[in-house]
């Protein structure tokens, strides 16, 4: 799932059925990543990004490997950032690319990673927690702070692999697995 908006543009009812369908998704063990958004400013309000739970990922846009895009809302509610700049979505009628960028961008990237972790039987929790652990350093500006950092997916990939290998099953959970180490 992957949207964003400012919860105060919901009227109350329509607040309390998406406060309602986000608390089922994480009673239903799904993973959700949200766009911090692009209005360079706190995402104190930007739903589902500000909802967070054990399954939820806010995720912020960068610019470069180590610096937030100027546009992307940040905050202590935001997970992770993504590269979402300059991200080729197409080409137009006349066969030229077109490129767009911004958080929503940017998320994509992080639930391809969670895909990857759940497809390896990785638990969805799981999965955030290796996300989390394993991200790179985002560079402050202006006190626009993330609470995680910049997503390194072939660290959590391995980092993932390692755990999985201590575990006495296969990668796909197979209990009867055998090793031939």
């Amino acid at each position: 799932m992957s949207f964003g908006f400012q919860l105060s543009t919901l009227s109350a009812e329509n607040q309390h059925l998406l406060w309602e369908a986000l608390r089922l998704a994480q009673e239903k063990n799904i993973v959700l990543v949200s766009a911090a958004g692009n209005s360079n400013m706190r995402a104190s309000d930007i739903y589902p990004c500000w909802y967070g739970g054990p399954n939820g990922m806010c995720v912020a846009n960068l610019q470069s490997e180590t610096h937030l895009n100027m546009k992307s809302n940040w905050g202590e509610r935001v997970d992770v950032a993504a590269y979402g700049t300059n991200i080729c979505i197409g080409r137009d009628e006349e066969g030229v690319m077109i490129n767009k960028g911004g958080s929503s961008l940017a998320g994509p990237m992080v639930a391809g990673l969670a895909a990857i972790l759940l497809s390896m039987d990785v638990e969805p929790r799981m999965a955030k927690r290796l996300i989390l652990s394993n991200v790179d350093p985002v560079a402050s500006y202006n006190g626009q702070m993330i609470r995680g950092g910049a997503i390194n997916p072939l660290r959590t990939v391995q980092h993932a692999i390692r755990q999985l290998a201590s575990k006495p099953r296969g990668l796909r959970g197979n209990e009867n697995l055998v090793r031939s180490d």
